[in-house]
């Protein structure tokens, strides 16, 4: 893990008026930024709010070919309407077939979704692996820095103060620790 800043290092002058300087984004948070822009677009065209979340748990999932039997529903509902007057649910011709055209966008939708979404899982646990040996061999590295170069560098105590408080979130949180670190190890018992 590393230890942590000595302290003669955390006692290091801070400016008068640090200027906390904010990273630029990169191309990839840029391009990210715009799909989540578009996401939350799609999600208020689509009326994905916390009532559909919240029907999960009672929904019932239609058969194969349902926006096809929808879009024949109002077929026969436009031909014969007054055998559906006064139903109990909402059999307008013009809502079936919006109700099938939103079905097939959400099939198509969870589809690419989800596929999207391993995508993104695998290479965030990829990407994590890599930042946490990034970091791990840095913050060794950086013990070795003598505490005379930390002064009169503003930019290099306030970038310390951040490895550092990295540090302590590490052990606090127990990060850096792949699931199978994470899983109690069995004592060996006494068998019989």
């Amino acid at each position: 893990m590393g230890k942590l800043i000595p302290p003669r290092v955390q006692a290091v002058e801070e400016p008068a008026d640090p200027v906390p300087r904010m990273p630029q984004p990169g191309p990839q948070q840029l391009q990210a930024r715009e799909l989540l822009e578009r996401l939350r677009r799609l999600e208020e065209s689509l009326d994905l709010d916390e009532l559909d979340r919240l029907a999960r748990r009672h929904a019932r999932p239609p058969a194969s070919g349902a926006p096809e039997a929808l879009e024949a529903l109002a077929v026969i509902v436009r031909e014969v309407p007054e055998l559906f007057h006064r139903a109990e649910v909402n059999l307008d011709p013009n809502r079936l077939e919006q109700i099938a055209d939103r079905q097939r966008a959400l099939g198509l939708l969870c589809t690419a979704v989800a596929r999207f979404y391993e995508l993104v899982q695998d290479s965030h646990i990829e990407q994590g692996d890599e930042v946490v040996e990034l970091l791990t061999v840095g913050w060794e590295r950086l013990q070795r820095l003598p505490p005379e170069r930390l002064l009169g560098s503003h930019q290099l105590v306030a970038a310390m103060r951040v490895l550092q408080g990295y540090q302590e979130r590490v052990v606090a949180e127990g990060a850096h620790l792949s699931p199978a670190q994470q899983q109690p190890r069995k004592k060996p018992g006494n068998r019989r």
